[in-house]
């Protein structure tokens, strides 16, 4: 084989620029993680091409092999590790610095995929303070190496059993990721091991079948051909609701294996598109740019709270000049044994890069987020604010838990007064409403669920397969007949269910159409309504939403001079972010009975919409209200309730 093959850098740069216009929230590319997937591929493809030779020439050596795999991978993950180190220990609030030291002990560790996993939810650690968030690819391809070299070592011992052993091995790999999705565990079968393993070995069986490949030289162009677009066209057709690592990655997968099998001998168009100088510069620089991509996109994201297209390409752009500065100056030189030629010196950087990692990440965990790095009064309201309201009874339930609705003070055989019912904005009123039963004498009851728009016989794109929220609403409905309940409550987070990413469908409308979306929810709205005929019925309306995460913006504030502008909304844009439910509330109230609750009357009293009152913080993320929040708008809400039930 050759040492080196421009075409294959070539495809490297068109899996980094999916990856990164993806992560940089440009929609058109909403398939751009397969850049990852086809990485796998080349990762398996090359590597075991090195250790196949080595091991046919009697020269491989387990140390060797990893001292490369330390100069490949781990010297230009020092200089991201100490920026995201220094910028999370000068923006982030206790809470997500903690979260960010357990995530940089396991990347140390290389298991940083099965942390994530592990972390990962509705009220996971937002991915914007999340730095270290793509690593978890970087584990998935160490794990295996700690794992393959010495199974092809074993199997190599009965040559004819080496490649049907690991044919064997890709096809369990991919059926199991195809089955976690098939049950729901998406993240699962996203971060795991098990579920990626198919990937690598994909590329590492094409490498053991080199001699066999290089008989189908003469058909390079078409191979080629076919490769570029089965890798090229999922960058855009593919989506949220794609299943991916299962079957349908086997396209993306397939087109990397044919343009890896086509021989670079072979001129062609394609070819040399691949090998042009700024194609396989922009491949070169890759794993650099991959690992500054995404800590950079964060930190700007972070910084500038109203992001936009601006933003993002500054973010692209700073991201090629650090990926660049790495590679010229860290990465290649090392690489090329021009900096710390011998293996000792590498030994000596790999010991002193994970002891130092280990050890700020370990003192940020065990001090519960490095306190002290605010004053301690901005501390308390950062952290105070970060509380989720109380929740002792399990109303609220998250995408992982079973509908078993909660009630409270409800006698057996007796009706229910009062019922919330809606998403996690239901979630975070839940104490108040609980207040007003208490206060009222009334018995009291939620149907709370994470992510599900509270509307009969409405769903999303991303619930076609298994319908989770039509279920629930199903069976909240069902629950809110069998315990006669008097009054229902309704709220949910409307607007990101009118304005998307995701597509609202229902049985006359089941293909994702976005024009479709105002139809689907006013019937949705009605439909509900009508289902609910006899009870008394209130709709709040949608909560003020920020333009980022409180308790950090408002360190923000404290360490750069944010203005209170930057992070509020004003009510104009509020009003035009919610037109379409507002407009299917107004256009129902003429022909259905039920009562409304706007709380921009009690929030954007001023041309800013409130976030704090009495010094306090009113949110714990964008637009969920916390403690202080809700305790903020219960005179108002109370009221409404009063005059609701009169009626």
């Amino acid at each position: 084989m050759q040492s080196y093959r421009n075409d294959i850098d070539g495809l490297r740069a068109i899996c980094i620029a999916a990856v990164v216009m993806f992560h940089a929230g440009f929609d058109d590319w909403k398939g751009g993680y397969i850049g990852v997937d086809v990485f796998f591929v080349i990762s398996g493809y090359l590597i075991t091409s090195m250790i196949a030779r080595d091991m046919a020439e009697g020269r491989f050596s387990f140390l060797s092999f990893y001292e490369r795999r330390a100069r490949r991978l781990l010297a230009a993950t020092i200089p991201m590790v100490i920026f995201t180190t220094l910028f999370a220990w000068a923006f982030y609030t206790t809470s997500n610095f903690l979260a960010y030291a357990k995530s940089l002990v396991a990347f140390a560790a290389y298991v940083s995929n099965w942390y994530f996993l592990a972390t990962t939810g509705y009220f996971g650690t937002d991915a914007n303070v999340t730095p270290l968030l793509h690593t978890w690819s970087l584990a998935v391809e160490e794990q295996f190496y700690f794992v393959f070299p010495v199974l092809l070592m074993l199997l190599s011992r009965r040559k004819a059993l080496v490649v049907p052993a690991l044919a064997l091995i890709a096809v369990l790999s991919v059926s199991y990721a195809q089955a976690e999705i098939a049950l729901g565990n998406h993240d699962r079968a996203f971060y795991s091991l098990f579920s990626r393993f198919w990937e690598l070995m994909a590329g590492a069986l094409l490498a053991l079948k080199a001699q066999d490949v290089e008989k189908l030289a003469r058909f390079s162009t078409p191979m080629r051909a076919v490769g570029l677009a089965l890798v090229i066209t999922p960058i855009f057709t593919f989506g949220p609701t794609t299943s991916v690592p299962g079957f349908a990655t086997l396209i993306p997968v397939s087109g990397a294996l044919f343009l890896l099998a086509a021989s670079p001998t072979v001129r062609d168009p394609f070819v040399k598109v691949l090998e042009a100088s700024p194609v396989t510069y922009l491949g070169r620089i890759s794993y650099s740019l991959y690992l500054w991509h995404w800590p950079i996109f964060g930190a700007v994201n972070t910084l500038f709270l109203d992001r936009n297209d601006l933003h993002a390409v500054l973010g692209i752009a700073a991201s090629i000049g650090a990926a660049s500065l790495s590679y010229h100056y860290l990465e290649h030189p090392i690489r090329k044994r021009r900096l710390l030629p011998r293996k000792i010196d590498m030994a000596g950087l790999v010991a002193a890069s994970l002891a130092a990692s280990i050890a700020v990440g370990a003192y940020g965990w065990s001090t519960g987020g490095w306190p002290g790095r605010f004053s301690p009064e901005v501390e308390s309201t950062a952290a105070l604010a970060a509380k989720r309201p109380a929740d002792p009874d399990n109303c609220f339930k998250t995408p992982e838990e079973t509908n078993d609705f909660c009630k409270i003070n409800v006698k057996p055989g007796e009706p229910v007064d009062l019922l919330l019912w809606g998403d996690s904005h239901a979630g975070s009123l839940i104490p108040a409403f609980r207040q007003y039963a208490e206060a009222n004498g009334l018995s009291f009851a939620a149907t709370a669920r994470a992510d599900c728009l509270p509307l009969v016989g409405v769903w999303r794109t991303k619930d076609d397969t298994n319908k989770v929220c039509r279920k629930f609403n199903d069976e909240a409905l069902a629950f809110i007949n069998e315990h006669e309940v008097k009054n229902v409550a309704i709220t949910a987070r409307w607007q990101v269910y009118t304005t998307g990413p995701q597509i609202l469908l229902d049985d006359t409308h089941k293909t994702a159409v976005k024009s479709q979306v105002k139809t689907v929810f006013r019937d949705g709205v009605a439909r509900t309504l009508d289902a609910l005929a006899g009870k008394n019925i209130m709709i709040i309306e949608q909560m003020p939403e920020l333009h980022g995460e409180l308790p950090a913006a408002y360190l923000l504030m404290q360490r750069i001079g944010l203005p209170p502008s930057t992070v509020a909304a004003t009510l104009k844009d509020h009003r035009k972010k919610n037109r379409t439910s507002t407009e299917a509330f107004t256009s129902l109230e003429q022909s259905h009975r039920f009562g409304r609750f706007d709380p921009a009357t009690v929030f954007c009293a001023n041309e800013l919409c409130s976030f704090e009152a009495g010094g306090k913080l009113l949110y714990f993320d964008d637009d969920h209200l916390n403690t202080e929040g809700g305790q903020f708008i219960y005179p108002a809400l109370a009221a409404a309730l009063d005059k609701w039930r009169v009626k």
